[in-house]
């Protein structure tokens, strides 16, 4: 019976091939072997290519070059791609090159970026606000032991609801305001919108940029319309003061640093970007090294946050994807193939129609049961009004008395039940 490997474009089978040389047979990302003494920075055992992955690479038809760098680029796999590319030598010498000199401007712009947060997290430790790194930024020091094989998108952080407007009084001193790009009316009612954003109970981050960098500062780790009871004040109260790229700040610990991973990449995600399979490997691997005690503490999160269904649809993937060997069950595979692979393949600029008709259904697949995401339709609307009247501040949004109290009753209705 066919894996899900052999389902995949020629484009993609190289990315996982990439995944597989990076986590396996001692390459850079595979720390298996760590024990709770070790320090992953210090992993830099020279990879081999493992046999198995050159016979794969030679039963690999031709291959779109151009299409395989925008696969590699949609799922953030360029530096993973080079590393196997250096020691499999797929790529011609004027595609190496050229993609080498892709990803040096990208390397060039995540050492400024961490230069900005450094600066970022210094002003804002002056005035004693607390704050915890995450996403991207902060694997890449966790899980990824600052081996350059991640690339870096925003930078993101997680505050105290109750200290949020003052930490955005100092982000403007360092340049950064509400993005125009998603509203409309920052630069003239900026003050007025931040107060509104922060104060609502449908909204968890504010969108800020000083023109090169974007910057999200969080109070939530979802929006509380995914149905997901998230105890930010826990994770502060269990983070630990430590160095982070140089400057002082909490980090959570690696079994939270796991769960908020598993609710992006999973809950809100869906496992709809490659890296989100690879990153939930590394946990696994770090996990089993340092934390052999932690499986029901994670199975605990799991089920408190109704993920356990998509913990599971991600384990199974990353089985099927980096050991080959099939894990999905019969209902799992028919969801993988109807809508999760043309999700990988999909180039959302190109074909946003068809995007989102697999998109949609991937989204009602990763949250909770059906009768929990019923409850939830009247805060998912609430929401969508709240956020879009803010799109449009200070223009009034057009819903009427009538409608809105419709809404609430339904949704009265619906919670008596």
């Amino acid at each position: 019976m066919l894996t899900l490997y052999d389902r995949l474009s020629p484009e993609l089978k190289l990315l996982v091939l990439a995944m597989r040389h990076v986590t396996r047979n001692e390459g850079r990302l595979d720390f298996r072997t760590l024990d709770s003494k070790s320090d992953p920075v210090s992993n830099t055992s020279e990879t081999r290519l493992d046999p198995n992955l050159g016979q794969d690479l030679a039963q690999i038809p031709q291959v779109d070059t151009k299409l395989l760098f925008t696969m590699a680029a949609k799922h953030r796999m360029r530096p993973v791609l080079l590393e196997f590319d250096r020691h499999a030598g797929f790529l011609s010498s004027s595609d190496r090159t050229r993609f080498e000199a892709l990803q040096m401007v990208q390397a060039r712009q995540s050492l400024a970026q961490v230069h900005a947060l450094q600066q970022v997290i210094d002003e804002l430790s002056k005035q004693e606000i607390d704050l915890i790194p995450m996403k991207g930024n902060l694997l890449v020091q966790e899980i990824y032991g600052n081996h350059q094989l991640r690339e870096m998108g925003d930078i993101d952080l997680l505050l105290r609801r109750e200290q949020v407007i003052d930490a955005v009084q100092v982000l403007k001193r360092l340049g950064y305001a509400l993005r125009p790009d998603v509203f409309p009316q920052a630069d003239r009612y900026q003050d007025e919108l931040l107060y509104q954003l922060v104060s609502s109970p449908y909204q968890s981050e504010l969108p800020l940029s000083n023109g090169v960098f974007s910057l999200d500062v969080h109070w939530g780790i979802a929006q509380p319309h995914f149905g997901l009871p998230l105890d930010t004040t826990g994770l502060f109260a269990r983070a630990e003061k430590r160095t982070f790229f140089g400057a002082p700040a909490l980090i959570p610990s690696l079994t939270d640093t796991w769960w908020m991973t598993v609710i992006h990449h999973g809950g809100k995600e869906f496992w709809k970007n490659l890296r989100h399979l690879l990153e939930l490997e590394l946990f696994e691997q770090h996990l089993a090294a340092n934390h052999q005690d932690s499986a029901e503490l994670l199975n605990q999160f799991a089920r408190e946050s109704h993920l356990t269904d998509t913990l599971a649809m991600g384990k199974a993937l990353v089985t099927e994807i980096l050991d080959g060997r099939q894990a999905l069950s019969a209902k799992q595979q028919k969801r993988v193939q109807r809508h999760l692979i043309p999700l990988w393949h999909a180039d959302i600029l190109r074909n946003a129609r068809d995007y989102w008709f697999h998109e949609i259904p991937m989204r009602w697949y990763s949250r909770p049961s059906i009768g929990k995401q019923v409850k939830m339709v009247p805060d998912v609307i609430r929401m969508k009004i709240d956020t879009d009247r803010h799109l449009r501040y200070p223009e009034p949004f057009g819903t009427t008395f009538i409608f809105n109290k419709t809404i609430q009753l339904i949704g009265k209705l619906i919670r008596s039940q």
